[in-house]
């Protein structure tokens, strides 16, 4: 029987210790990046995430949505992911990684597929919120360092049961 990996999903925004860091401090065996396909601002921060982790010895995938900001596209793409992933495999989701949006469809997906998955949205707390530009690489991520790591506590969704669905139908008639 293989090992199960340990799947890391981050949308990427202007981050970078936030991002790979956390990933590498969790022991991540694969790191799936999701950014925006064109006309990304944050390009060189995908670029500059993917070297570090790949220097670490850790599996990369790419994942490219039309829009950053359209949540159906994110959720669609997050659930390619984990539906792609062997069972066994953990699923952990970097909610602290993007946008506001991003968060809200990281966590959307754990507490959608959990029932099916192991899946662990974690938000990384920083050091500090910095405003100069990163001497190593030429970025300005918006943050520096990590002080922790949270897993956040999901509930269980699941649709209405077609006995419920009939019920409220005749309630609306």
């Amino acid at each position: 029987m293989k090992t199960p990996l340990r799947v890391h999903i981050c949308v990427v925004g202007y981050e970078l210790d936030r991002i790979s860091q956390a990933a590498i401090d969790q022991k991540a065996d694969k790191v799936v990046l999701i950014t925006q396909k064109e006309n990304d601002s944050g390009r060189d921060y995908f670029i500059e995430n993917r070297r570090r982790i790949i220097d670490k010895g850790i599996e990369v995938q790419e994942e490219f949505v039309d829009d950053i900001r359209d949540l159906p596209h994110l959720l669609r793409i997050i659930k390619k992911v984990i539906d792609n992933e062997h069972k066994e495999n953990s699923i952990f989701i970097n909610i602290s990684s993007g946008s506001t949006l991003s968060a809200i469809a990281g966590t959307i997906s754990s507490m959608m597929f959990e029932k099916e998955r192991k899946i662990i949205p974690y938000y990384v707390k920083p050091k500090a919120y910095k405003q100069d530009i990163d001497e190593e690489t030429g970025l300005k991520p918006q943050t520096e360092g990590i002080e922790d790591i949270k897993k956040i506590l999901t509930f269980q969704m699941q649709l209405p049961s077609k006995e419920l669905m009939i019920v409220l139908k005749y309630l609306k008639e």
